[in-house]
């Protein structure tokens, strides 16, 4: 009896101490993640964050190796104890089949020998972060399995913490360059006329449609003096904002060489050079320009590979071709054409960029340069604004419900 007695109290005490170890352990947790939540909420840098967190897997939670890696654009190492530099320079791409909690079998990956756990830790289905761990040493009043998921919630405080950081500040990043681009769009349709000049000698209406907030297309109508006018439309190649930059750069080299007063091959050719020396023939311009003499009633022009502008003259419509290579291709061009053609009351120049017609509907038809012709035909007695609205409702009904896939530009030009 006494002897029974005496066991059944060493059993209490032993279960006592146990108690008193796990809750001493439990304490320690409670005392961590309030640690660990603490130096969140105060927004330390995320390099301490992973010192904490590696702190204490090494002396509260006894890991004798452990690596964690982080996604951020791409796999970073986030922090490490004890670990090889061959366990350090391992490809994630060899985890991403891993359940949330995996046991590492010896051979599985000669790199993997150095631990027998990884965690990996998945958001809005994709990996986010991986924990590598090695030499895990238990006390025995608590769990391998209690002890791993207090490593998995403690893990996830700090990866949960990490990650949002990192998508605010991309939404941040993303935010400014969304300003930025805004303001860049503003300052680009500075550059471009947004009332092109009428007068009793010429009627002019201009169309601008990015495809996207900074477009590579350009029109300009430049008054040269008190008889002539001259009349730009272009195309950049590429788009968004290198595109957009390039546009702006060849517009201001333009406008300063125009009033020189040059012949128009000599203009054409020093806009090519110009443009050769800034892009080194990475990119290209298709050009028209044309110079019109309210007086003579003379059109001089040079098409520089640009789609032809159509002109209603004489009951005809004419496709301008005369010009050019393409500008920005060759260091000096090969040969320069001079068009000419004496424009009578009445008639209409239609210029536009290769978006207008490089568009597929539903049925996969284009709309194409004859229909623009058959289209100039049946409404060249309009003035030019009501005619560009009329067009753009009659592309809007050939294209359906299929977006425009490039910048589209019109400038329509009714001569008087």
């Amino acid at each position: 009896m006494i002897q029974n007695q005496v066991e059944y109290i060493d059993f209490i005490k032993r279960r006592l101490e146990q108690t008193e170890g796990l809750l001493s352990v439990k304490q320690q947790q409670i005392n961590t993640l309030l640690q660990i939540t603490e130096a969140v909420n105060q927004n330390m840098p995320s390099e301490a964050l992973f010192k904490i967190f590696e702190y204490v897997l090494r002396t509260q939670l006894n890991i004798g190796k452990l690596m964690l890696l982080v996604f951020d654009d791409e796999w970073k190492l986030a922090c490490a104890h004890n670990v090889s530099e061959e366990a350090q320079s391992i490809d994630p791409d060899m985890l991403q089949d891993y359940k949330e909690l995996h046991f590492v079998q010896h051979g599985e990956y000669p790199v993997l020998n150095e631990f027998e756990i990884v965690i990996s830790l998945v958001q809005k289905g994709r990996h986010v972060a991986f924990l590598l761990l090695g030499e895990l040493f238990n006390k025995d009043v608590e769990s391998k399995e209690e002890k791993l998921n207090f490593i998995k919630t403690i893990t996830s405080i700090i990866v949960v913490s990490y990650e949002n950081r990192r998508l605010a500040v991309q939404q941040v990043q993303k935010q400014i360059l969304e300003r930025e681009l805004s303001l860049a769009s503003e300052v680009q349709m500075m550059l471009i006329p947004q009332q092109p000049p009428s007068n009793g000698n010429i009627d002019i209406s201009a169309i601008y449609l990015p495809h996207k907030e900074i477009g590579g297309d350009y029109y300009d109508v430049i008054d040269l003096s008190d008889q002539e006018i001259a009349l730009v439309i272009c195309d950049v190649s590429g788009k968004g904002i290198s595109a957009g930059l390039l546009m702006a750069n060849f517009q201001a080299t333009l406008r300063t060489m125009i009033y020189k007063d040059l012949p128009l091959e000599q203009l054409v050719a020093s806009l090519n050079t110009k443009l050769c020396d800034i892009t080194k023939g990475d990119k290209h311009i298709t050009l028209f320009l044309a110079i019109y003499n309210y007086e003579t009633r003379l059109l001089r022009y040079i098409n520089a590979g640009h789609n032809p502008s159509l002109l209603y003259n004489d009951g005809e419509v004419e496709e301008l071709n005369s010009g050019c290579a393409l500008l920005g291709i060759f260091d000096e061009l090969p040969q320069i054409k001079i068009g000419e053609v004496y424009v009578k009351p009445g008639s209409l120049l239609f210029n536009y960029t290769d978006g207008l017609i490089e568009f597929e509907n539903e049925d996969g038809l284009q709309f194409e340069v004859t229909q623009l012709s058959d289209f100039i035909n049946a409404n060249h007695d309009a003035t030019a604004q009501p005619f560009n609205a009329l067009l753009l409702d009659t592309i809007d009904k050939f294209k359906g419900d299929r977006p425009f896939m490039d910048d589209i530009s019109i400038l329509t030009c009714r001569f008087l």
